[in-house]
């Protein structure tokens, strides 16, 4: 599915396809997909820059000034700003899922996950910072983060159809993702992302189910500066910062 538009709504949309090889249905602006790494954009991005422009969180502060039991070697020196741009010198990924046992302890190991280079010295995209950015994200708002990303964000642009773990009864307009190894079956309405699945199917990194109609809606919020059919959800300041 294909939406294009402008600020004032879609201009062209066009769905393509079957929702599955045995599912014939042609995906449309209603179709649920698995959002995958837009969860970084969309839920946790957002409302880091919404909780640091009401204060409550600063770019360029240490990180562990917010996660004090983030201790590994090397972490000390690494900011807000250095993990939302991957440059936090962290490595790309960790299977915790293979490694963890359950989701407390997958949080335990990536508290003890350091930095493999200096901060700000390289650009490496990192699951392992937005998993941590998920974490800040409730340390700064004292909201568990699907709680605060639903009422902060999707409630207010009206996103019916965005949230984490979505019910059963959404499952026939979900598009599938696959047959995974990991779990020996064919995926469709839990999240694919193997640490994401570990964590509870909540993270910073993965874990977003959305729609075509809802998306465009985030988008137009965007480009109107933070605004969307009067409702204001960031300063445009903070988006020209971000």
């Amino acid at each position: 599915y294909a939406a294009v538009g402008t600020v004032n709504g879609i201009i062209a949309e066009v769905g393509v396809g079957h929702l599955d090889a045995a599912d014939a249905k042609r995906p449309n602006a209603a179709t649920v997909w698995d959002l995958a790494s837009l969860t970084k954009v969309i839920g946790t991005t957002t409302a880091t820059m919404q909780l640091v422009q009401q204060g409550k969180g600063a770019l360029d502060s240490p990180v562990v000034r917010y996660l004090p039991e983030w201790t590994a070697k090397g972490t000390s020196s690494i900011t807000v700003r250095h993990l939302l741009t991957h440059s936090a010198g962290l490595p790309a990924w960790r299977p915790f899922y293979k490694e963890a046992t359950s989701a407390s302890d997958a949080v335990l190991k990536l508290f003890a996950t350091a930095p493999d280079t200096v901060p700000g010295a390289r650009f490496l995209y990192s699951d392992l910072g937005f998993i941590l950015l998920g974490r800040l994200v409730e340390r700064m708002s004292g909201e568990p983060l699907a709680q605060y990303d639903t009422k902060h964000i999707f409630e207010p642009l009206r996103m019916q159809d965005t949230r984490y773990l979505p019910p059963q009864k959404w499952k026939s307009r979900i598009a599938p993702t696959e047959v995974d190894p990991w779990r020996q079956r064919h995926i469709r309405g839990e999240v694919h992302d193997e640490n994401a699945a570990m964590l509870g199917g909540v993270s910073g990194h993965a874990g977003l189910f959305s729609s075509g109609r809802d998306l465009v809606r985030f988008a137009r919020m965007y480009l109107g500066h933070g605004v969307l059919d009067g409702t204001r959800v960031l300063d445009s300041a903070v988006i020209a910062t971000f």
